[in-house]
């Protein structure tokens, strides 16, 4: 199974990703945007790249993703 793992960080106060991380765990490569990179290329790119990264995964796995970081992956 290819596994791909992620993790974002969401502001509080207006709830937009910030930064975001991403795993894959089969061959570990990793993509991240820490806030900086995330503005400088903003967030439809970044996720496009996320998207890229993500496209030969067969299994979505993060801390809090289904109860926090899917709703605003899907919103975004």
């Amino acid at each position: 199974m290819r596994c791909i793992s992620i993790d974002l960080e969401v502001g509080k106060r207006d709830e937009r990703i910030s930064a975001f991380a991403a795993v894959n765990e089969q061959t570990g490569a990793s993509l991240t945007f820490p806030n900086e990179s995330l503005r400088a290329i903003g967030l439809s790119a970044a996720l496009a790249q996320l998207d890229d990264f993500a496209g030969d995964g067969s299994c979505l796995v993060g801390h809090n993703l289904i109860d926090f970081d899917i709703r605003h992956l899907e919103a975004a």
